[in-house]
């Protein structure tokens, strides 16, 4: 399936090099998330929450592989060459490239499914991986930050909607999105500070990306954009999208992916797509 192209519904700024979106195949996720990129940049993967659906695009063969699952996964934590590895409700599952096999490299069964619970955005660190879990029937309340280390899953904090999960040198940005505050964690996870307070630009964050330039780049649900703010926390620049919820974003060399939801409000061509575009570096 090749990549498809389509005009562009809305004012490009400066920032990207072109009008022209490109829509990576043709499928509309009801929500999809958790975009991941080899570090070659050969393949893409993201996920459709609400179908269990996992999608593997290679860019150099123009190919897509799809792979319907009986867990719910929500993040695609790392992606090589021969493998992925993928967050889901129960436990962290690696599945082979091309071929998708799959194996649990961590499994804890109907530990957070029991309590009605699902995994939601994530960060795979060098020594840990760091994951939200939040309540399948949205603003029930639920909803926690984990850290799964040497095998051993340890509470971290209450949080209802985890998002964002950006990895800094000095410590982990993490969202509550129904709060749409981020918060920066210490590197030990033992302390947090207010990092931004999205109420003040109608700003419900969701997942984001430490770009090559050193700033941060936020998908801004249901309003259009992605918002760019520097590691301190100060807004840089929006970029307008055509989809209405986009979802999370990944950079690779001067390419930007972001991934969207179709929720109810987005009758655009553009909703649940994941798309890319060229950006001005």
């Amino acid at each position: 399936m090749a990549l498809g192209r389509h005009d562009s519904v809305v004012n490009v700024p400066r920032q990207y090099m072109n009008n022209e979106f490109d829509v990576i195949g043709d499928q509309q996720c009801r929500l999809g998330e958790g975009l991941c990129i080899s570090s070659d940049g050969d393949y893409l993967a993201w996920v459709d929450i609400e179908e269990s659906t996992l999608y593997v695009f290679d860019r150099l063969r123009r190919t897509f592989a799809t792979l319907k699952l009986p867990v719910i996964p929500s993040k695609v934590l790392t992606v090589f060459r021969c493998s992925l590895n993928l967050l889901t409700d129960r436990g962290v599952l690696a599945v082979s490239l091309p071929g998708l096999e799959q194996k649990w490299l961590h499994c804890w069964g109907d530990l957070f499914s029991s309590a009605g619970l699902r995994t939601n955005d994530a960060v795979q660190r060098k020594d840990s991986l760091i994951f939200g879990v939040m309540a399948k029937a949205q603003m029930d309340g639920k909803g926690a930050i984990y850290e799964l280390r040497n095998g051993s899953l340890n509470f971290i904090d209450d949080c209802e909607i985890p998002n964002t999960f950006i990895e800094l040198p000095d410590g982990v940005l993490i969202t509550d999105s129904s709060q749409k505050k981020i918060y920066k964690y210490s590197i030990d996870l033992e302390s947090k500070a207010l990092w931004l307070n999205g109420e003040k630009d109608s700003f419900i964050p969701d997942g984001g990306v430490l770009l090559t330039s050193g700033n941060i780049l936020i998908a801004a649900w249901g309003t259009s954009r992605l918002v760019e703010l520097t590691v301190e926390g100060q807004k840089v620049v929006d970029y307008p999208l055509p989809m209405k919820f986009p979802t999370s974003c990944v950079q690779f060399e001067n390419r930007l992916y972001i991934s969207s939801a179709a929720e109810i409000g987005d009758d655009s061509f553009y909703a649940g797509k994941t798309i890319s575009i060229e950006l001005s570096l």
